[in-house]
């Protein structure tokens, strides 16, 4: 149309024309409105009001966006869509909108509110490293609302990002409505007087929906006696499924500096009537605490009742218990054979590892690989077994090595401390380790321990049984600690 025809149509064109701009315009102007009463309803508390309003916010947005794409109020419009899609944890539908704001504004307000959004979302999805650096600027916002929104965000992000004592500086600037994440922070960079101060004020109105769960395990990665101390006057929060999940957690961080506290634990959890499955993982736990505590393995035969009879209770877990089961009668099958008995000395190697590695008991492992040395000391594999001896024992590192390279100088594990790799070496890990796989009862563990997988020396891998003969290139084994078995421990 000719600029003199257009003209014709006077005041009702420009009518027309001012009309469509109002339409994006009140879309726009509505849904800041209402982004304006939701987070006014957050800051209340209302967050189902919240909800609501961000919802709205979201729909009105998004028709400005569909209808309007070039229109000059687009770019607000993706910060509020962006932002409400956010605040509703809609973050894989908001993560667009935010980028193409990011990407095409240059507005500071815009900027901030899309970031502050974004760190949001990369703190929902799990990119702790991306919030943090989207929310370094909208810490430093002019508006104190969003500035302490935004730093609630990034200490979070920090924390969760593995840095908590680089937050701890800026927890003193958090608000009263963000003490929990105050408290935990504290707790996950050490400081625990701090958190045990602010967690105080929670069990004073016996608060049962702050983050005590979080709380007690930063706590005990650094302490976990104060996290156990701590856990003493919980004992009124929560329901006692919940309790009884605490006591079991405790158990696990006190096991290796107080067993006998970690018993207890593990005992109180047991009892909790309404506990569910974490009563049967606490009996099994409880088990898994008397095995590793087992001096040798006439100690092993009481667990061997226990574990049958957890094994026939409904709901218990029957993977773990049959491992257990499948790994004490290893043990004691094979510290029960005669010394001139086919495979003994494979047999008694076997089983030092298992307790050592399914177990998690070295001195019983120590116990059965003298007994390895004591009954079969021409054995080829006792070389193998004083090594692994140094391993589970500091005190006989030195010696077993000195014995190694003195009375079985010409052993192919002497040679291999030596860092040569002999085919009699390779000969002999294919045969322990085909007969490994072929006793193996039980799955293999998840967690790559598995026992009927023998390493050649302490932290090597052992071959596979074809590889006897071939030319590939094998590392030189290494010793406990990370440390090559030809340097000094």
């Amino acid at each position: 149309m000719s600029a003199r025809s257009f003209a014709r149509l006077g005041p009702l064109a420009a009518l027309v024309i001012g009309l469509g701009g109002c339409v994006y315009y009140n879309g726009v102007y509505n849904a800041r409105r209402l982004a304006g009463l939701a987070e006014k309803a957050e800051r209340d508390g209302r967050t189902f009001d919240a909800s609501g309003y961000w919802g709205q916010v979201s729909v009105k947005a998004e028709s400005v966006i569909v209808r309007h794409p070039d229109s000059k109020w687009v770019e607000e419009a993706l910060v509020l869509r962006g932002q409400a899609l956010a605040n509703l944890k809609e973050c894989t539908s908001a993560v667009a909108p935010l980028r193409q704001a990011l990407a095409i504004t240059s507005d500071p307000d815009r900027i901030e509110r899309a970031n502050l959004a974004y760190g949001m979302c990369q703190l929902q999805l799990g990119e702790q490293d991306g919030a943090v650096a989207s929310l370094a600027g909208p810490i430093r916002s002019r508006v104190p609302a969003r500035r302490q929104a935004a730093l609630l965000l990034y200490v979070r992000a920090l924390r969760l990002s593995g840095h908590a004592a680089d937050a701890v500086p800026l927890v003193a600037a958090m608000g009263p409505s963000a003490a929990a994440e105050r408290m935990v922070t504290l707790a996950d960079a050490g400081q625990t007087a701090g958190a045990v101060a602010i967690a105080d004020s929670f069990l004073a109105r016996k608060d049962s929906v702050a983050p005590w769960d979080t709380l007690l395990a930063a706590l005990g990665r650094h302490d976990a006696r104060a996290a156990s101390s701590l856990l003493d006057r919980l004992d009124s929060v929560g329901p006692p499924a919940r309790h009884a999940r605490w006591l079991y957690d405790d158990a696990q961080r006190l096991a290796l500096v107080d067993p006998a506290r970690a018993r207890e634990r593990l005992s109180a959890a047991a009892a909790v009537a309404d506990a569910g499955d974490v009563r049967a993982d606490a009996r099994l736990a409880s088990i898994g605490l008397a095995l590793r505590a087992a001096p040798d393995v006439a100690a092993l035969a009481p667990s061997v009742d226990s574990l049958a009879a957890i094994g026939a209770d409904e709901g218990t877990s029957a993977g773990p218990v049959a491992q257990l089961q499948a790994t004490v009668v290893e043990i004691r099958a094979a510290d029960s054979l005669p010394p001139l008995a086919p495979q003994a000395d494979i047999r008694l190697f076997l089983a030092a590892e298992a307790a050592r590695e399914r177990l998690h008991n070295p001195a019983l492992a120590a116990t059965l690989l003298r007994h390895l040395l004591q009954r079969a000391p021409d054995s080829p594999y006792a070389p193998k077994a004083l090594l692994a001896l140094g391993a589970v024992d500091s005190t006989a590192a030195d010696s077993a090595r000195a014995v190694v390279e003195e009375r079985y100088a010409g052993s192919p594990y002497a040679a291999a401390v030596r860092g040569e790799i002999s085919d009699g070496y390779r000969v002999l890990e294919d045969s322990l380790g085909a007969f490994a796989l072929e006793v193996a009862s039980a799955p293999a563990e998840s967690d790559d321990r598995d026992i009927r997988r023998p390493r050649a020396l302490p932290g090597r891998r052992v071959a596979p049984a074809d590889s006897v003969g071939t030319e590939r290139p094998i590392r030189r084994p290494a010793a406990a600690g990370g440390r090559r078995v030809d340097e000094q421990p």
